[in-house]
């Protein structure tokens, strides 16, 4: 009621935050957290955004906000450049739940975050979860050759000649560059 009157949002979290406080076993309380970290996320005070999510997901695991809170955390944690914990929240939202909207982009994040660390064993096992959840994505042919690049850099080569071999397959939905290739 009183973010309605006055349009303080951080008032407003400050007072959900109050809430949970005082009453963490209520019912509502999971709603209470996500709202507080919804408003404090749009104040721009993601430090409180995300230790507000993390009492959430500790707290409510059963929670109806319980994924997208995941799919935030991971969302701040990149904002952060915390990319391994970005990753982790990532894989975890893509294992409870391929079909949220924010699936698709979390374990391709999470793929592309793991390579730049150096983790070449779980960007390939999230690419190909990637490419066989997501196979009529427009990215499937160029995660196919990443997998291949990477298993190359590694010598690995009889693995990176086997995708190679089953890329190479086939020119259908392929652009010009990607057959040149």
């Amino acid at each position: 009621v009183d973010m309605a009157k006055d349009k303080n949002a951080k008032k407003a979290a400050d007072s959900f935050i109050a809430f949970y406080d005082e009453f963490p076993k209520s019912e509502v309380a999971d709603v209470a957290l996500n709202n507080a970290a919804v408003y404090y996320h749009q104040e721009k005070e993601p430090q409180k955004a995300m230790d507000t999510r993390l009492i959430l997901v500790t707290k409510f695991p059963k929670s109806k906000y319980y994924n997208d809170t995941i799919s935030n955390l991971g969302f701040d944690y990149e904002n952060i450049a915390d990319f391994d914990s970005a990753a982790n929240y990532y894989e975890q939202l893509f294992s409870l739940d391929k079909e949220h909207k924010a699936a698709k982009e979390a374990i391709y994040s999470a793929a592309l975050f793991r390579k730049a660390m150096g983790n070449s064993t779980q960007a390939i096992k999230n690419y190909q979860a990637f490419i066989t959840t997501f196979p009529d994505d427009d990215r499937v042919y160029d995660v196919r050759l990443t997998i291949a690049k990477v298993l190359e850099k590694h010598s690995k080569w009889a693995e990176a000649a086997k995708v190679y071999q089953s890329y190479f397959g086939s020119s259908e939905g392929k652009t010009v560059d990607q057959l040149y290739f």
